[in-house]
């Protein structure tokens, strides 16, 4: 049984707010995004809290980062409900959860991923894993949630992804079909002055370190879609040119809003959870 709204609201109150500010204002919103941000992490506390804190509901780790042979995943939190569940819970902030957002989910490798990675310890302790995505909207706050069973046969499927994804990382200068070059109506950020050149000097150790790297579901989907663009791309951040770069510099709007409410969320259930072991 969930918390009750009473239980929810104390729950809520206990929580430092202004430290869950604090963790959002390093991502440098605007000050309108900022506020926004803030009242969705609130909205989604208020709506996933009286489940996943319930009585017999136990918080793990938050932010927590896997790896696993070639498989790397990064959990935002987990929650075990014994004996119904172990959950693996990933927040996402969208412009919109609707049914193309549905079906890319329930479908897409992430599951995959992420079910791999916690396969052995919900075996261990005998609980059904579910890879849970939660959506909510950035605009109105509108929320959806996909929950993904994964199974013996997720787990082949996730087995038989790697070794073709890890194939194709192998050939890191090959290009991909000419569509990927302006997917999403914009042209690729390699495309004209190092994808139509012949490439980058490298050295052999950046090679090796680039194609034996474990690999998170983003990495997957980059290598399948072109391998060449992946290459490049961990060229740079081998050499530092990270991604944290281009939110300071305004380049992603959409991700610096995402990573603030994943930190912001992320306190909440780190402050609830630390209390809720020590009682």
């Amino acid at each position: 049984m969930n918390l009750t709204e009473n239980e929810t609201k104390t729950k809520l109150e206990s929580v430092d707010w202004e430290k869950v500010h604090q963790e959002i204002l390093p991502w440098a919103l605007p000050t309108f995004d900022e506020e926004k941000c803030f009242d969705l992490v609130l909205h989604a506390a208020k709506t996933w809290v009286p489940e996943d804190f319930a009585e017999g509901c136990s918080v793990g780790a938050v932010e927590e980062l896997r790896v696993d042979g070639l498989f790397k995943g990064f959990a935002d939190v987990t929650v075990v409900r014994s004996p119904e569940y172990m959950k693996i819970i990933d927040w996402k902030t969208t412009g919109s959860v609707d049914a193309a957002w549905k079906t890319a989910h329930a479908k897409g490798w992430q599951a995959l991923w992420y079910g791999r990675l916690w396969w052995q310890e919900a075996q261990a302790a005998g609980l059904p894993l579910i890879v849970e995505f939660r959506g909510i909207e950035r605009g109105g706050g509108r929320t959806r949630v996909v929950p993904v069973p994964f199974t013996e046969d997720s787990l082949g499927r996730a087995e038989a992804l790697i070794k073709l994804v890890v194939g194709l990382r192998e050939h890191g200068q090959l290009r991909a079909d000419g569509s990927e070059c302006y997917a999403y109506g914009r042209p690729c950020e390699y495309l004209k002055k190092r994808c139509d050149a012949e490439g980058d000097d490298f050295t052999n150790e950046e090679y090796v370190t680039i194609t034996t790297a474990p690999i998170s579901p983003t990495s997957a989907k980059r290598i399948f879609a072109c391998p060449r663009k992946n290459f490049l791309y961990q060229l740079d951040k081998l050499r530092g040119k990270t991604e944290e770069a281009k939110f300071t510099a305004g380049v992603n709007e959409k991700a610096t809003f995402g990573n603030a409410f994943h930190s912001g969320i992320g306190e909440v259930y780190r402050q609830l959870g630390e209390r809720n072991a020590s009682t």
